[in-house]
């Protein structure tokens, strides 16, 4: 394996960690709501606080709170990495067969089968009836389907069908991505500011307008309205840098010359 596959699986490794920690760590936020409240009344608090312990500690909080928003965001980054690869060595139709296979098939079994596994925890401490027959009949009269934390998967393969249309109907754009990035690799602090822009115009209008918690949902499909359009920037600046690769980057004649390109494995 060589020194930049290694890294990036490193960092892969490490964001697994962050994402079971902080799922774990929920039911121990001092901020997080009682579960006196009924499986089938609103808002619901159940979707993101299956248990609740009745201990709890506020560094919890600020851990979750800083995960909250930068954990996604560079896990969409991390998935963009490899778009620009895998459409160049599979072809438009191979990769979305792949991708339809690889996250598609996933989520539609994860909304089937492991959800009310998942969630039937949450049903059982809040009801005086824990039975099967009962959790069903109120999972099934919920006025949406929920998904859990899967509910991403949705996203990420909607913004790869998206990259994969726009290389079917525009296959340099990549390259013109990979210029970008290149030229972000010679001025890295305008890089960051630049980001750092775009990253608050993305997510702080709609922060504004929705609030961080509120979610929307079609059938089995959900997200949190004031976060789409920065996961989206995040998943854009993964998938120009994973057309520069990870080394040192020359430029000749206003192209990019690859030194290290990315290994041939994905995110997800």
């Amino acid at each position: 394996m060589s020194q930049a596959s290694l890294a990036i699986s490193n960092l892969r490794g490490v964001v697994i960690v962050i994402v079971l920690a902080f799922h774990s760590l929920l039911a121990y936020l001092a901020s997080a709501p009682a579960q006196s409240a009924r499986f089938d009344q609103a808002p619901y608090t159940w979707q993101a606080f299956p248990i609740v312990d009745t201990h709890r500690w506020i560094g919890f909080d600020v851990f979750c709170a800083w995960q909250d928003v930068s954990l996604m965001s560079l896990m969409f980054f991390l998935a963009g990495l490899f778009v620009a690869p895998g459409l160049l060595r599979k072809g438009y139709r191979t990769y979305v067969t792949d991708r339809i296979s690889r996250i598609g098939l996933p989520f539609v079994l994860v909304v089937l089968f492991l959800s009310p596994l998942a969630f039937y925890p949450a049903y059982s401490v809040r009801t005086v009836d824990p039975s099967v027959v009962g959790f069903w009949k109120q999972w099934t009269s919920l006025p949406f389907w929920p998904n859990g934390p899967e509910w991403f998967l949705c996203l990420l393969l909607i913004m790869n069908m998206i990259a994969a249309s726009l290389y079917a109907v525009v296959p340099r754009y990549t390259k013109r991505l990979g210029n970008l990035a290149a030229w972000a690799c010679e001025r890295p602090i305008v890089f960051f500011a630049i980001l750092v822009t775009i990253s608050l115009m993305a997510y702080v209008p709609l922060a504004l307008i929705y609030s961080p918690w509120s979610w929307g949902s079609v059938g089995p499909f959900s997200l949190q309205l004031s976060r789409p359009a920065i996961y989206l920037t995040y998943f854009s600046a993964g998938l120009a840098v994973g057309q520069v690769g990870t080394g040192p980057v020359e430029m000749v004649n206003g192209q990019v010359l690859l030194t290290a390109p990315l290994p041939s494995f994905t995110w997800i």
